[in-house]
């Protein structure tokens, strides 16, 4: 169950309304499945007991979403204005939520600053800060300046002896950017930000999430220069990182993550045309469901607000499609979208006008 909700104001009243409507969807889908009466109770109770709750309709958010089965029930609010639908079906209905679902949408931002560098986890609800072992907060943390202040690593060289300096030694002093040029402050950033990326790579791993960095136009290149991950966005946020508000980090951050999936959804797009006509490529529903359960489908495309009801068994590898819904059905479109997320692929929403003759769907395959 999908429902819009209001934050404040008079509309906030709508909310439980809107919330009690849908519910009687859900039970007369009940009833023509042949529940019994006692059935339908228990399976409602949770639900209807939040009917009268004022205190949960005053704080929601721009939608919720409601799931129910004789397990359990759960809702989540959810800072995304939903259609309102209902759908009752042999497993949870989930294509309203694609916007905001996938592990491709998360990622991590690097705030780089020489006195408070700081790392977060981030996704479109906001950023969290993580504390890395091995990643130094500071320059001089990582080059360890104050010992460095107590002495410069005085050392002596012995030179050749001749007549005139028997016994005398020459005295070395080796320091870190002492003089303060440019150079030298860049070298000792550099060794830094190699410290900072061989931290980072316990976190990312092999993970492939979009790294961004976030900082004053010099820090950038440099860090650029250090970083050995081959997820690193070109794209970052400028900005003195100790003087930015959380928020404002996440506000920005997110519109350069926005770029970058628009990005590779055009790419995958691009992609798709040219495969179009081969087998890695293809609009019929038929094989994109086949293929979302084989894990043929690297990239799907999906309108979330089309719908095609049917069946499919895996046993038999057979689709059915109906016009309207008949009480085993579900939405196939649905079920191609969480099969591809469940075999890692990627899911990207569309609009009717984005692929040819308005089709729903379509896939690019893995093979």
């Amino acid at each position: 169950m999908y429902i819009p909700t209001h934050r404040a104001g008079k509309p906030v009243e709508q909310n439980a309304i809107r919330f009690k409507n849908q519910l009687k969807v859900v039970e007369k889908a009940l009833r023509e499945r042949g529940f019994r009466d006692a059935q339908v109770k228990d399976f409602m109770a949770p639900a209807e007991g939040l009917i009268s709750d004022g205190f949960f309709w005053l704080h929601q958010s721009d939608g919720l979403a409601v799931f129910m089965n004789p397990e359990g029930f759960h809702f989540h609010r959810l800072p995304y204005a939903f259609q309102e639908q209902t759908v009752v079906s042999r497993r949870f209905f989930v294509k309203p939520l694609l916007p905001l679902l996938g592990t491709e949408q998360n990622y991590y931002l690097l705030a780089l600053n020489r006195n408070n560098l700081r790392i977060f986890q981030g996704s479109r609800y906001g950023l969290r800060e993580i504390e890395v072992d091995g990643v130094p907060k500071t320059l001089d943390e990582a080059l360890q300046y104050d010992q460095m202040d107590k002495a410069l690593q005085y050392h002596t060289q012995t030179p050749p002896v001749t007549s005139q300096g028997a016994g005398r030694r020459a005295a070395l002093f080796h320091g870190h950017g002492a003089g303060g040029d440019d150079t030298g402050q860049k070298k000792d950033l550099l060794q830094y930000f190699h410290m900072v990326d061989r931290g980072m790579h316990e976190v990312l791993r092999d993970s492939k999430v979009p790294l961004i960095l976030a900082g004053v136009d010099y820090l950038k290149p440099i860090y650029e220069e250090a970083n050995t991950y081959s997820n690193l966005l070109r794209d970052g946020v400028v900005g003195t990182t100790d003087k930015m508000a959380e928020e404002a980090l996440h506000q920005k951050s997110w519109e350069v993550m926005q770029r970058h999936l628009e990005q590779r959804k055009q790419e995958a797009l691009e992609q798709y045309d040219l495969l179009k006509g081969t087998e890695r490529a293809g609009d019929r529903l038929e094989e994109v469901v086949k293929g979302a359960f084989s894990n043929r489908v690297l990239h799907l495309f999906v309108n979330p607000e089309a719908r095609q009801w049917g069946t499919f068994d895996p046993g038999t590898f057979e689709v059915v499609t109906h016009d309207e819904p008949h009480p085993e059905d579900e939405d196939l479109l649905d079920y191609a979208a969480v099969q591809t997320i469940q075999h890692r692929g990627f899911v990207h929403t569309i609009k009717p006008d984005e692929l040819p003759d308005g089709r729903p769907l379509a896939a690019v395959f893995r093979y």
